[in-house]
């Protein structure tokens, strides 16, 4: 949930910090699969409560005959209470599938071949300013054209934000590849046998023949405790398999302390409290070990707030030197008389799409999220239909450095109205929260208003250019 709470995501997680007791892991599962059209033959997930999302998540599957529904859901450790995900907390997930896939039918392999591109810009732009790339690090000439500007802010960014942009663009290409290169494996080398797939890097595989009967209710208390004792740590995840039924099996998966790569895993079976499979230090995988590296390192996992917000400020200045480099791309090349003119203003136009029309798109959802009832998807059809009318605009006679700067100060107002409607609607929980040692929801609100500072402060600047 963190920086896109609803109004339904407040009381979520108001109710969190309550005093009753915490409620056994059986009465959660009961209450993750009540009313929910699942196949319990397929694994059913419980992610353990953490400091910033202080409650259970639950997925299960539905079998279909084009692949599988998941159903997830947020449980509350201390009154069971229980949150549709999709129903929610859309905006966060509309934001993380925009960042994954695009939300386009194979847009994942579409972000992939844009991070290759990426990652090859970086490197040739490495070699192409490696002259002046550390000598100019301190040169920022304020008063020079746009042109020197631009490129200073360009260098200083670009040294700056270097070993970040580079972990990114390489963690995001593995990504891309392992989805390319499972597939293709699976296909020609297993004729789709995910199974043997898994067996060959280490994964755990857990077969077990549906029995039929009603199991006995596990202990999964006991369960847990054990592995929490065996390894020193508790378990940040449970999966079950052949839920409801004796034949069911439970895996618990825990992070080794103080450590990027390792984790372990222990499978019980809960007929007779047996270990049935186990992965630890002496069954680990180097290509387990480095998926976990690659996976810490680009969602930041491996530390805690601070860093999450390091790495947000980073990854603005990741986007600021695209956005300097296209900038510098088009001021050289109107400079060339042989350079078409059409090519100019449309990537004129694009690059101001890409920029003010996104940013002023997620300020219209935000606001949207707060004011409107997630019963219909206002999300999806206001960031589409947003970016819809700026492309429109765009095309319209006007200047375009104009126009950015309008679409800027138009997201700071809209960030600003968006904060004051979350004090004046939701101004007891938050501080609640507050007392409670949850920060992050006022860290959002300080977010917005810095946001809404700088576009505002960015936009009355560019409004008041008069040359495209």
């Amino acid at each position: 949930m963190g920086n896109t709470t609803t109004h339904t995501g407040f009381k979520c997680v108001l109710s969190i910090y309550s005093k009753a007791p915490v409620l056994p892991f059986t009465t959660i599962l009961n209450r993750a699969t009540e009313g929910v059209d699942f196949t319990p033959q397929k694994p059913v997930t419980l992610i353990m409560p953490t400091h910033t999302r202080p409650y259970y998540r639950a997925i299960s599957l539905k079998e279909k005959s084009n692949g599988y529904k998941a159903n997830s859901f947020y449980i509350d450790p201390y009154t069971g209470e229980k949150f549709d995900i999709a129903k929610n907390f859309k905006l966060s997930q509309f934001i993380y599938d925009l960042h994954i896939d695009l939300q386009l039918p194979a847009g994942d392999y579409i972000v992939g071949f844009i991070t290759l591109f990426f990652f090859f810009v970086i490197i040739s732009g490495v070699f192409i300013h490696a002259r002046k790339l550390i000598g100019n690090f301190f040169n920022y000439r304020n008063k020079s054209n746009a042109r020197s500007q631009f490129l200073d802010i360009h260098n200083i960014i670009g040294v700056m934000t270097l070993p970040f942009t580079v972990m990114y663009a390489i963690t995001g290409l593995i990504f891309s590849l392992l989805i390319i290169y499972s597939i293709a494996t699976g296909i020609l080398v297993y004729q789709g046998g995910q199974a043997a797939a898994n067996k060959d890097v280490g994964k755990i595989n857990v077969e077990l023949e549906w029995q039929g009967t009603q199991w006995v209710e596990p202990d999964i208390e006991f369960l847990y405790q054990q592995a929490t004792q065996k390894y020193n740590n508790e378990p940040r995840a449970m999966v079950i398999y052949n839920y409801g039924d004796e034949s069911a099996a439970i895996r618990f998966i825990i992070n080794e302390k103080n450590s990027l790569i390792r984790l372990t895993e222990i499978v019980y079976r809960v007929d007779d409290n047996s270990v049935y499979q186990k992965l630890d230090r002496e069954q680990d995988s180097p290509y387990l070990q480095g998926y976990r590296l690659v996976n810490n390192l680009h969602f930041g996992s491996f530390a805690g707030f601070d860093l999450r917000i390091l790495y947000f400020i980073l990854g603005l200045g990741v986007c600021s030197l695209i956005v300097t480099g296209n900038l510098l791309w088009i001021e050289k090349r109107t400079k060339q008389r042989n350079q078409s003119k059409r090519t100019l203003a449309f990537t004129k136009r694009f690059t101001v799409w890409l920029t003010g029309g996104v940013i002023f798109s997620i300020a219209v959802i935000f606001f949207i999220e707060r004011i409107l009832p997630m019963q219909i998807n206002y999300i999806e059809f206001g960031f589409v239909a947003t970016l819809m009318l700026v492309a429109i605009i765009l095309c319209l006679k006007g200047n375009i450095v104009v126009k950015l700067g309008w679409l800027l100060i138009l997201s700071g107002v809209i960030a600003t109205v968006t904060v004051c409607s979350d004090w004046l609607l939701f101004s007891d929980e938050i501080l609640v929260l507050w007392s409670q040692g949850v920060t992050s929801i006022i860290g959002t609100e300080i977010w917005l208003m810095l946001s809404a500072i700088l576009c505002l402060s960015i936009g009355q600047r560019l409004t008041k250019k008069v040359n495209p």
